[in-house]
């Protein structure tokens, strides 16, 4: 299993046009920040399907970003987390790369999904 990164406190990133992130990121309590435009890949190979990016700290905002998971999971939000996504793409990249589930809402945390697609996942849940 390859992360990105583990971060510790705040982030916000605005990505250029057609550049993307491949793995996953884990964004812990006590940290915040946004994405914008930006294009996140993920390929869950394992039985026990993996997380693009789980969050379990906030706020988070992904504006105009496409997540991706082949197999996995795109978002996990749990414990006390809070994302946000606006205006951007989530699930599975095509017919061929299906998502498990798009965003996996666990615990008490808050999701908001404005203006969002999602996409070939098998299904968007609560546990």
């Amino acid at each position: 299993r390859q992360r990105i990164a583990v971060l510790r406190s705040s982030l916000h990133l605005s990505a250029e046009p057609k550049s993307s992130l491949h793995g996953q990121l884990l964004l812990p309590p006590h940290t915040e920040g946004t994405f914008s435009q930006t294009l996140l890949l993920h390929s869950s190979d394992e039985d026990t399907p993996q997380s693009a990016i789980h969050i379990q700290g906030g706020p988070w905002t992904f504006f105009r970003c496409r997540t991706f998971s082949d197999g996995g999971v795109a978002y996990t939000v749990s414990n006390t987390g809070r994302f946000t996504a606006k205006r951007g793409i989530i699930g599975g990249e095509s017919e061929s790369s299906v998502a498990q589930t798009g965003v996996l809402v666990q615990g008490s945390s808050k999701v908001w999904l404005e203006g969002v697609k999602v996409q070939h996942a098998e299904l968007v849940g609560l546990s």
